[in-house]
């Protein structure tokens, strides 16, 4: 999260944005929003936070984790891109918006096997 925190840091660096800033994480952005913050906090005015925890993953956490990343290595990330679009949809949009649905599985399936790892 470091690494991601520090890259953060550069991109800020190269738009010349005012600091400071309010900062949004979701999920995984979250761990990088609080890493961010531990390392740079003169760039906060606020942090936004949602779907993340302060803490590590549980060992069940982690477990699947493990997991998603064997399945990534020996099935590729078709595979992962259907088995998480039912978690990322509700039932009504997977039933009423086949486009959408349709366009976010392209998007997944596209995404390379490392940086489905990397993210996981």
């Amino acid at each position: 999260m470091d690494l991601f925190a520090n890259d953060l840091i550069r991109l800020l660096d190269n738009l010349n944005l005012n600091i400071p800033i309010v900062v949004c994480g979701l999920s995984m952005g979250g761990y990088v929003a609080m890493a961010l913050h531990r390392i740079h906090p003169e760039i906060f005015k606020g942090m936004i936070l949602t779907s993340t925890r302060p803490g590590p993953d549980s060992p069940e956490g982690k477990a699947n984790r493990d997991a998603s990343i064997l399945y990534a290595r020996e099935h590729g990330a078709s595979f992962i891109a259907d088995n998480l679009l039912p978690k990322l949809f509700s039932s009504e949009t997977l039933a009423t918006k086949p486009e959408l649905v349709k366009m976010i599985r392209g998007v997944m399936a596209k995404t390379s096997i490392q940086g489905i790892i990397g993210s996981s």
